[in-house]
């Protein structure tokens, strides 16, 4: 299960450095840009998610019942997950209204 939770992590990364890469393009407002931080954003979600579960079934296993809070790594993974998920919502409006402006002009 470890295995699957940081594959999961290397795909977002991956993720990332196509969104770096359009960047470099110049391609800001694509829908390609909005897709990669959607990934980005599930992603890192199923991985914090994966994460504490599995601080949970190992706590469990080594009878420390009592220890199921969330460490560090799993707030900040979730911090990070929610920086993409804003990042995708304005990156998504921004596609909006440069396609409107597009077709005014």
């Amino acid at each position: 299960a470890t295995l699957i939770v940081y594959a999961i992590l290397i795909f977002a990364y991956v993720q990332f450095f196509l969104v770096l890469k359009e960047v470099a393009k110049k391609r800001y407002f694509t829908s390609k840009m909005v897709t990669y931080f959607w990934r980005i954003t599930k992603c890192t979600l199923i991985y914090t998610i994966g994460k504490w579960a599995i601080n949970i079934v190992t706590n469990y296993y080594h009878q420390n019942i009592d220890y199921i809070a969330l460490d560090l790594e799993i707030y900040f993974a979730f911090t990070i997950c929610m920086i993409f998920y804003l990042l995708k919502i304005l990156f998504e409006q921004a596609k909006v209204l440069k396609d409107e402006q597009d077709l005014t002009v």
